[in-house]
């Protein structure tokens, strides 16, 4: 065999074994604020904005790093690729009082994922195995969206939305919220976000 075809020999074996090296990498899979000229809909850095005379709703994804001085079962789900948004809502009506139930807001994607917010018992059972008693949760209770929320004039509430992992072939995604109610309106609306992703960082 001649140099010519043994080097090119040896620079196909090197492509080979690092592209199956970059195919093993673990990739974190993360949400951003997309693009969209829905009405009242506003993007700001990574945070995704509506906002119309009654009310404001701020949705922010939140990265695995920002859990690493947080609660223990929150470093688990970011972890595992579970998706986190803080999501702030204001009243901003003069009068009237904003009622909003997570009962009714999904996370829905263009791969056909339909992820509702995850509660309290979908939590237990996540972390039940390691702990039955669910004391790792206790610093999470009131954290998270998991019932109703009722605000005053003026008022506004920030907690947390929790979905399960996306799919591989996701590219953008909507937080879909209906039967926001503020007074006698009932409000229905859409964030837009895309889907990215980026090597997971390996453990020291």
């Amino acid at each position: 065999m001649n140099l010519t075809k043994t080097l090119g020999l040896v620079m196909l074996t090197v492509v080979v074994i690092m592209s199956s090296c970059a195919s093993d990498q673990p990739i974190y899979r993360y949400l951003a604020a997309g693009e969209s000229d829905y009405p009242g809909y506003t993007k700001k850095e990574s945070e995704a904005v509506f906002e119309n005379q009654l009310i404001r709703l701020r949705a922010h994804p939140l990265l695995a790093e920002e859990f690493k001085d947080q609660s223990p079962i929150l470093n688990e789900l970011a972890a595992k690729d579970f998706i986190i948004i803080r999501l702030e809502i204001e009243n901003l009506s003069p009068q009237s009082k904003l009622i909003f139930n997570p009962a009714y807001l999904a996370l829905m994607t263009d791969s056909m994922d339909y992820f509702k917010p995850i509660d309290y018992t979908d939590l237990y059972d996540i972390v039940k195995e390691k702990d039955e008693t669910g004391s790792s949760l206790r610093g999470l209770k009131g954290r998270f969206y998991d019932l109703t929320v009722t605000l005053t004039p003026g008022k506004s509430v920030s907690k947390l939305l929790i979905f399960k992992p996306l799919t591989e072939d996701a590219d953008t995604a909507e937080l879909m919220i209906k039967n926001i109610y503020v007074g006698k309106e009932d409000l229905s609306l859409s964030l837009p976000f895309v889907v990215k992703a980026r090597p997971k960082e390996k453990k020291p």
